[in-house]
């Protein structure tokens, strides 16, 4: 466990009808930057860590980038608690967005639909959906410390974790795990799961990365549910233990596997 993530502050416990005095763990959130082309694009409050890798997987679920290699530089600075990272990007921002705002449709997020399909991917057992739900339970330390995290986790076929990130933000917990695994590792998932809730902005982004399945240990949304349909992927919420629900293509779960 990241210990520089959590801060020790005082606080007066109530608890069996009794006060009582003594320290807390809370989480730390601090604000970024990031910039390019000049301009600032978007400033964030995020848990401090794998930052070169929420800037990327911001930078790909806005439609900026499509791969890690287009962008060829980062640079950071920091000024009290702010971190400012600058993206250099080898192609103009300006023309690419003007692109992707004249191509894409702007239903779910203003920036363009993201692509309208995702992967086939290989039906999932029953099994292997709650592996991934106790993997993603297991790997929130810092929520376990602080109840102040969401988490993402991301994992290939078998299932195998290839990826997992607490934070403040639910987006940038997702971001953090596209961000470290853009590009073949990110191809090879098939399972995406979230602590958060299931809304528009969590699914598009789950379509922009063409993940085929999402899972999520909490509710959808009517929209969240319409995008998951559109695109194709199979969307699960209410994933605990021994039950779940799939709002879309459930072809992709297999009705048996050891439950």
């Amino acid at each position: 466990m990241n210990s520089q993530a959590m801060q020790s502050v005082p606080i007066l416990r109530y608890q069996n009808g009794e006060f009582r005095e003594e320290p807390d763990q809370v989480i730390r959130e601090e604000p970024l930057e990031i910039w390019g082309q000049g301009r600032c694009l978007v400033r964030l409050v995020r848990l401090p860590g794998q930052d070169q890798n929420l800037v990327r997987g911001f930078c790909f679920s806005e439609g900026l980038i499509s791969h890690p290699d287009e962008i060829s530089d980062m640079r950071m600075a920091t000024e009290g608690e702010l971190t400012r990272i600058e993206v250099l990007f080898p192609t103009d921002l300006r023309v690419k967005a003007e692109k992707q705002k004249q191509e894409g449709d702007a239903d779910w997020n203003g920036h363009g639909r993201p692509d309208p399909q995702v992967r086939s991917g290989q039906p999932v057992p029953l099994d292997s959906l709650f592996q991934v739900r106790e993997i993603l339970e297991n790997g929130q330390e810092l929520f376990q410390a602080t109840g102040g995290t969401h988490c993402a986790a991301l994992f290939a076929p078998g299932p195998r974790l290839i990826a997992l990130a607490e934070d403040v933000g639910r987006h940038n917990a997702l971001d953090k795990v596209v961000g470290k695994t853009l590009g073949d590792e990110l191809e090879q998932s098939m399972v995406l799961v979230l602590s958060s809730r299931l809304n528009s902005e969590m699914v598009g982004k789950a379509v922009r990365a063409r993940i085929p399945l999402l899972a999520g240990v909490s509710a959808p949304t009517q929209h969240g549910v319409r995008i998951a349909e559109q695109a194709g992927m199979t969307l699960i919420g209410f994933l605990r233990s021994r039950r779940f629900n799939v709002y879309t293509h459930s072809w992709r779960v297999l009705r048996k596997g050891g439950a």
